[in-house]
């Protein structure tokens, strides 16, 4: 078993950037402008936060999936330790799994547009 482990632990990609806690949009927001003027859909590749400028292309992974995102919005304040994905990304990262939170890896990958 630890043979297996340290097997899988040296044929792993390493996994750079910050460990964030995520969650998702609330059916609430679809269609309401977000920070950087836009309108919110679920179906966008979007991320709100407070930890980056808006405009920074960041690449969040979790297990064996990994996502390019765009930092668009910013979260209310009481949550601004986090990311909060839109449905899409959740979804995919998740594998569709109940909303809730997950630790994930944010590694920035760009500047602003």
């Amino acid at each position: 078993m630890k043979l297996a482990l340290l097997l899988l632990a040296l044929t792993s990609p390493p996994v750079r950037g910050e460990v964030r806690t995520m969650s998702t949009y609330s059916d609430h927001f679809e269609g309401k402008p977000m920070a950087n003027g836009k309108i919110y859909q679920h179906s966008l590749k979007i991320v709100a936060t407070y930890a980056y400028p808006l405009g920074t292309r960041l690449r969040l992974t979790l297990k064996d999936r990994s996502i390019e995102v765009l930092v668009s919005d910013r979260p209310h304040r009481k949550y601004g330790h986090r990311l909060d994905a839109s449905r899409s990304v959740w979804s995919y990262l998740t594998n569709k799994a109940p909303l809730g939170l997950r630790k994930v890896h944010a590694e920035k990958i760009g500047g602003r547009r």
